[in-house]
């Protein structure tokens, strides 16, 4: 018998109380049937139908009876998981803090509403009156009660420029009116906005995109959008560089990790760069042993040992899983990233 028949059949000592009363009855039904005098049955044929059949009897007793050990074990093995226990040697996951039952989950909980009023910005206001005629003849002037409600506006704000145009002569050229900032081409900037609002940060693909600002009244090609969230984004990109390298400024250490990724049907690698006040992401077409992204050579890559040492700890990098080491700025970070103060 292995050693996991021998631990059901020991687990089995305390058995389901419901469990435990089935099998009391089954033991005192079999007992009954092996009393049976088959010498008093005259008929040879079915004298031997019932022999057959007690047989069969006994059989599937004994085969519920290893069933039921086994339920009872696993019942053991499922109590200990959920807050019991472990027994010596046992190595299986640690115990997990007991579930509410049913009714206190039912149960209302005491909560506390934060106070938003004072987070509101009030963009415009309108004093609504009483019609005095319904009013009765007593009825004095106590002031105003204050009501907020939020409303959000979607409209269309499309428009029409009249540049005032100039012409010199002398220069040969045409003078015209600037267009304010943050308008060109034919969307203003608040479509544009929008196109990587809902791309990045409402997770809409760019059909939905094109639905959405159909709906709305504004007629554009998703070849537009697709340029908007691909296009023009120096900005950006400006902005994650000068995070990385306040970031690598920030501490004495820097936690990087590695996994891998699929661009463009390519395997590629996501590296990371991050400490508790910021986090770092490139996607780099090679693995390398070091973390790319901190070099300004175009490597990709730290500049060796002289400028990436292990860290205190004495973890030293390998692949697939992350460690702590102390890096020194050098350079600008290359390749493709994204980066975020936390």
């Amino acid at each position: 018998m292995d050693s996991g028949r021998s631990d059901r059949e020991a687990s089995s000592g305390n058995p389901n109380p419901e469990n435990s009363g089935e099998a009391s009855k089954g033991d005192a039904l079999l007992e009954q049937l092996q009393k049976i005098d088959l010498a008093g049955v005259e008929d040879e044929r079915a004298r031997a139908i019932i022999r057959l059949l007690l047989n069969v009897v006994e059989d599937l007793r004994g085969e519920l009876k290893k069933a039921q050990q086994e339920i009872a074990y696993l019942r053991e093995r499922l109590r200990l998981r959920q807050g019991g226990e472990g027994k010596p040697g046992d190595n299986s996951s640690p115990p997990q803090p007991p579930r509410s039952s049913e009714k206190e989950r039912n149960e209302p909980k005491e909560r506390t509403k934060r106070e938003k009023l004072s987070r509101i910005k009030i963009d415009r206001e309108v004093k609504l009156d009483v019609d005095r005629a319904s009013l009765p003849a007593d009825a004095e002037d106590k002031g105003y009660e204050e009501k907020v409600v939020q409303e959000l506006r979607i409209a269309t704000d499309n428009v029409k420029f009249l540049r005032k145009k100039y012409y010199s002569a002398s220069t040969g050229k045409t003078y015209l009116a600037p267009l304010p900032t943050g308008h060109c081409g034919e969307y203003g900037p608040n479509v544009r906005t929008l196109c990587v609002m809902f791309s990045h940060l409402c997770h809409m693909t760019e059909p939905k995109i094109g639905e959405w600002f159909a709906n709305l009244g504004i007629l554009i090609s998703a070849g537009q959008i697709s340029n908007f969230l691909t296009e023009g984004h120096e900005a950006f990109h400006r902005e994650k560089e000068e995070i990385v390298e306040a970031g690598l400024s920030s501490g004495p250490w820097q936690h990087i990790d590695d996994t891998g990724t699929r661009v463009d049907g390519a395997n590629w690698h996501c590296q990371v760069i991050c400490n508790p006040l910021y986090t770092a992401y490139f996607t780099t077409e090679r693995k390398d042993r070091l973390t790319p992204g901190v070099e300004g050579n175009g490597t990709g890559r730290l500049a060796g040992p002289a400028d990436a040492r292990v860290g205190s700890d004495g973890a030293e990098p390998h692949r697939g899983g992350g460690c702590h080491r102390r890096l020194s700025r050098r350079g600008r970070p290359s390749g493709s990233a994204a980066a975020g103060l936390r």
